[in-house]
């Protein structure tokens, strides 16, 4: 199962010749998600994207993290959370610009089309929660240095 493709994936990594190997970082990604592992998951996904940025299935791998596993977690700190929106956001860019490409597989195209509509109305909604938090934060920091 799941471990056996970790053990599997982690003995390649390991060696001189398999330490940048794409498909076993992917692999280990998916691996270590359905064990729920996910910032080991995170990070096989990262270094894959890293090391081959048209990927397209790195980047996929890491919004199914951020979606679906970061949702289990609810003991995150404030800057995990950031850390993890802004990499959503880095994978929808890169996403939705491999999308853009004519050679682009038609199910990427239908990702293309989720991303638009689902995915990044949320991540809208979420950074402009965030900067009304942090004006209405500035407001009373005015007011307090004004005797209000």
């Amino acid at each position: 199962g799941a471990q056996e493709a970790c053990d599997l994936c982690i003995q390649i990594l390991k060696t001189k010749e398999g330490r940048d190997n794409v498909d076993a970082l992917l692999v280990l990604g998916k691996a270590t998600f359905l064990l729920e592992e996910y910032d080991k998951s995170i990070k096989s996904y990262k270094k894959a994207a890293e090391l081959k940025p048209s990927h397209l299935q790195a980047w996929k791998g890491i919004l199914e993290v951020c979606e679906r596993g970061k949702d289990d977690d609810d003991d995150d700190d404030d800057n995990e959370g950031s850390d993890l929106a802004a990499l959503k956001r880095e994978a929808l860019v890169q996403l939705y610009e491999e999308t853009k490409n004519e050679r682009t597989s038609a199910s990427s195209k239908y990702h293309a089309q989720y991303l638009q509509q689902v995915l990044v109305p949320d991540l809208l909604r979420s950074e402009s929660s965030t900067t009304a938090t942090a004006t209405a934060a500035t407001e009373e920091e005015e007011e307090e240095g004004q005797g209000v």
